[in-house]
């Protein structure tokens, strides 16, 4: 597709970057984000996640070709640097039928064998003691590698989606790609008495500038009366009965840009024997 002006062509591929390079980092948004998920398959290797010691999640698709006749046959995966692999599935078919070779019989027609599949640093492998010559299969790895230490996902875009905040890392900046980092921060609520404020610490790092820009903020913070009631609102809401005024004010930069705080309002008036709860808030920012 190309557009034809007085002055210019413009291609399809002119507009993709257009919308990517600028108008979905103004929009807070990250492509990356929108394909680099587990449900995508493909046979280049993508970052679809985090793994329990905070590595990055890799996944790639191997095209193993038709299975072997009573053998065993190994097929090359070209990862490099693999470390351990955090799960896979073999999935066949005849161009009729879908299944695994986890569960026998297997095979076209009446024929039924069994079969085992693995994966090695090198390698996936099918072993079978009948023939699947006539069936062509397909590997699906997710996997950490050696060059990834340990909670290296918060600096790996793709990790994290921007989309979900309750599942990124708490007390830590999270890298988006695109220039858009994240951080969430949970932790039990100051002291606040009525006709007051107070101020929750997002985040200290000391290497922001001028130039750094809030682009979203949300989360919820929980309050709780004499008689232990709670009243969780969410980032920027006011609650005006009992147990008081709440108002959380928008998150702000400090005057040398080394923190993003919350200001959190206790109003006058209401229940002043307020108990304190929880907070669950997060920012996302450009610096």
């Amino acid at each position: 597709m190309a557009i034809q002006n007085d002055n210019t062509l413009v291609t399809k591929g002119d507009l993709k970057a257009l919308y990517s390079d600028k108008i979905a980092p103004y929009l807070g948004q990250n492509l990356a984000l929108k394909t680099n998920v587990s449900d995508y398959y493909s046979t280049d290797e993508k970052v679809v996640g985090v793994w329990i010691d905070g590595r990055p999640v890799y996944q790639k698709t191997v095209n193993f070709g038709a299975g072997p006749n009573a053998t065993t046959k190994r097929v090359a995966h070209n990862i490099s640097n693999m470390n351990r692999v955090c799960s896979f599935v073999c999935i066949g078919t005849d161009g009729n039928t879908f299944w695994t070779l986890n569960w026998p019989p297997i095979g076209s027609g009446s024929s039924a064998f069994a079969a085992t599949t693995s994966v090695d640093k090198t390698n996936v492998t099918i072993q079978s003691n009948g023939d699947s010559t006539s069936e062509n299969y397909l590997f699906t790895i997710q996997y950490t590698k050696t060059t990834d230490a340990a909670n290296s996902a918060v600096t790996t875009p793709g990790c994290y989606d921007i989309n979900f905040p309750n599942t990124w890392p708490t007390n830590q900046e999270v890298y988006f790609g695109n220039g858009l980092y994240g951080y969430r921060k949970t932790g039990n609520m100051p002291a606040i008495s009525s006709g007051s404020a107070t101020t929750a610490i997002l985040y200290n790092s000391g290497n922001l500038t001028s130039s750094s820009r809030i682009i979203q903020t949300g989360g919820s913070y929980d309050v709780r009366n004499a008689q232990n009631k709670p009243c969780v609102r969410s980032l920027g809401t006011t609650y005006s009965p009992t147990p008081a005024l709440l108002t959380a004010a928008s998150v702000t930069i400090a005057a040398d840009y080394s923190s993003f705080a919350i200001n959190i309002m206790m109003g006058s008036g209401g229940d002043t024997s307020v108990t304190t709860g929880k907070y669950d808030i997060w920012v996302t920012y450009t610096k």
